[in-house]
């Protein structure tokens, strides 16, 4: 026969005070034994609480102890439970409150508040509630309010149940025009699976009527948008918004930027756990939207199957959280070459979409953020959109919001695991950001360079290279991303033999890393640095026609060129030009100078090399005068040159190589 434990019986540690019970010591409740407490338990600080017993909680637990956990969650037996008081005489609490300063920690989680009027467990915000195995939603549901997140520890399957329900907050863009990526933390009347009309809750009064927000409606039609709520003179929601079910949509196992992989779900098709959706905002003023998922909290690990050279828009499926790390780790071959197989290739791509007023695609203004384990870039506009407007200049970011949805890649086809160990207390702000606001993201210890690029129309992209000890010159799944995005101008890195976002490598000062130019638009192109995080070295542009580096730390480089694919011609190097693979045998055995009396280039060959042919080129690179080889076999070389003052390079070719030399005219 199990022991009870009443509260008479709890001499020490426990206070008993103005209708509360304290705890200033260490109490700990062993398995077998049930313990109930008919008034608000307050844990102080300094005091532990361990259960591996019975817990019944009739009223408010404040936390500002410590709460012990067990050493392998899937074998925890403890159970805390919030439940209505058995004695007829004692008050009824509707809501009974979890609250406090530091984490709390069950090892299991029982809500079964069978009074009439109650209504569940309120949760404040900002609390990381930590349920090291179940949740059980008998009756009363669990209010989770706004940043506050749950994590469960326990490996394999979904352990959850009960008819009642989480609610979870997070806020959407309330633009019309603009899409949300989404996924759910809770799931339907299914297990592992919903429909978006049926967890998708308007959250506009949720800090006065938290546990009945009220279902969003859905219309289909001209003119295509959504509608705000109507709330009365107390702020509470009398007609909840209005969503148009149109947008809603999901890209599931389809071939890599393939529009036409898209599936219309609306509001009322079954979409797994962990898959993501589409929907666009509902043009509420301010610019967000708050809404409450509502269902059954989702746990446990949830697969899915992508195929080779596929994509699949993936969220995070939990009520916390989600470590972006740990994700690529688990579902990444770590440092292996590009065709070793791997469920997918350890880029995160996160749509942005900040503008365009419009429901054609073609005049949206989106672009794709990147992550992976070297770091984040910021989106830039998708070619298939308009070009316009100004993203966020947020990179991608480890932790991965509640609610956030994301793509993956796969470059050989897998199973992607998602699973409770990936799952993390981090609040949105400076290290956790959910697109569509504006948060930092925080720095660390990894030495990085972020170049900039402008095309002559002002486009703009932000590449990122990474340096760190473990990874390759060549391609490293997890750390290197290919780019989703490539625009008729655009910069990249030069990575087996494709356009890369993001690059990782050891640092070496003798290191050239390719970089490539797609050009459409004549004119002056620009490449200059962003910004650099925990990186000191010197930083250059060599373009390999002239021979010559540009301090990108001093001046922007800047090179007129004509449309093309530039793929072997700049580099990105950390030492000047004198130190660099000029063939010092030609620097050495040719003098190139400027004659200004006869306005000529004099070139001086006096040990006879054999020269290929000479290019001049301006001091923005461009290529203004070219002498082959059928001129070049004086000693004594002369080329007019009637141009404007200024600098110019002189690139003379031979068999062994070529040269640079820069002159001034004057």
């Amino acid at each position: 026969m199990k022991k009870q434990l009443f509260l008479s019986l709890l001499l020490l540690p426990l206070i008993v005070l103005n209708a509360q019970i304290v705890n200033k010591g260490i109490l700990k409740i062993k398995d077998g034994t049930t313990v109930y407490f008919g008034e608000n338990f307050t844990n102080k600080t300094g005091a532990t609480l361990n259960n591996e017993g019975n817990l019944h909680l009739n009223a408010d637990l404040i936390n500002n102890g410590t709460m012990t956990q067990s050493a392998n969650a899937n074998l925890a037996n403890g159970i805390t439970y919030f439940d209505s008081p058995t004695n007829t005489n004692a008050t009824i609490n509707s809501i009974q409150h979890i609250s406090g300063s530091n984490k709390i920690i069950f090892e299991n989680l029982v809500v079964n508040m069978t009074d009439a009027s109650s209504k569940g467990v309120l949760v404040a915000d900002n609390t990381e509630l930590i349920v090291e195995n179940s949740v059980t939603l008998t009756q009363g549901d669990l209010r989770l309010v706004d940043k506050t997140q749950l994590i469960q520890l326990h490996t394999g399957a979904n352990a959850n149940s009960g008819n009642a329900k989480l609610l979870k907050d997070q806020q959407g863009t309330g633009d019309t025009y603009n899409y949300n990526y989404w996924s759910s933390p809770v799931s339907g009347a299914t297990t592992n699976q919903y429909q978006v009309g049926e967890i998708l809750y308007d959250g506009t009064d949720a800090n006065i009527n938290p546990f009945s927000p009220q279902l969003i409606t859905y219309s289909t039609g001209s003119p295509w948008n959504g509608t705000p709520p109507i709330t009365d003179g107390s702020g509470n929601v009398t007609t909840p918004t209005i969503l148009e079910s149109y947008w809603i949509w999901k890209y599931n196992n389809q071939i890599i930027d393939d529009l036409n992989g898209w599936e219309l779900l609306r509001n009322n098709t079954s979409i797994n756990a962990g898959l993501g959706f589409t929907h666009k905002g509902n043009g509420v003023a301010p610019a967000q939207q708050n809404y409450v998922f509502k269902g059954k909290p989702n746990d446990g690990t949830y697969t899915f199957t992508i195929g080779n050279g596929r994509s699949t828009l993936l969220g995070n499926p939990y009520p916390s959280a989600l470590d972006g790390d740990k994700f690529i780790n688990d579902n990444a071959t770590i440092l292996a070459d590009v065709n070793t197989p791997s469920a997918t290739t350890g880029a995160l791509y996160f749509w942005e979409h900040w503008g365009g007023n419009s429901h054609f695609q073609n005049q949206y203004q989106g672009g794709y953020a990147t992550y992976t384990l070297a770091g984040g870039t910021p989106a830039t506009s998708h070619p298939l959109v308009n070009g316009g407007g100004t993203s966020s200049g947020i990179p991608g970011q480890r932790y991965i919001p509640v609610a956030q949805g994301f793509f993956v890649e796969s470059n050989s086809g897998g199973t992607i695991n998602i699973n409770n160990s990936q799952r993390i207390f981090k609040t949105e702000g400076a290290d956790s950001h959910f697109f569509r606001q504006n948060n930092p993201e925080t720095a660390d210890t990894t030495p990085r360079i972020r170049l900039g690029y402008n095309n002559p129309n002002g486009f703009y992209r932000q590449i990122m290279t990474a340096f760190i000890p473990v990874t390759h010159d060549r391609h490293d799944t997890g750390y290197d991303a290919r780019m989703a995005d490539i625009n008729p101008d655009d910069l990249f890195w030069e990575t087996n033999n494709d356009a890369y976002v993001i690059d990782a490598r050891p640092f070496g000062v003798e290191k050239k890393i390719p970089i490539g130019l797609k050009v459409s638009s004549s004119g002056i192109h620009k490449i200059f640095l962003d910004v650099t995080e925990n990186f000191n070295e010197n930083i250059y542009i060599l373009d390999t026609h002239t021979g010559f580096t540009t301090d990108i730390r001093q001046a922007d480089f800047e090179v007129n060129l004509e449309p093309g694919m530039y793929l072997y011609r700049f580099k990105l190097v950390f030492q000047p030009q004198s130190s660099l693979s000029l063939n010092e045998e030609i620097n050495n055995n040719i003098n190139v100078y400027f004659a200004p009396n006869s306005n000529q280039i004099i070139i001086e060959n006096l040990h006879k090399l054999k020269l290929k042919d000479i290019q001049i080129y301006n001091a923005i690179g461009q290529l203004i005068r070219k002498v082959d080889k059928n001129n070049l076999q004086n000693e004594h070389i002369t080329i007019p040159f009637y141009v404007a003052k200024g600098t110019y390079i002189v690139r003379v070719k031979t068999n062994s190589g070529f040269g640079g030399f820069k002159i001034i005219a004057y």
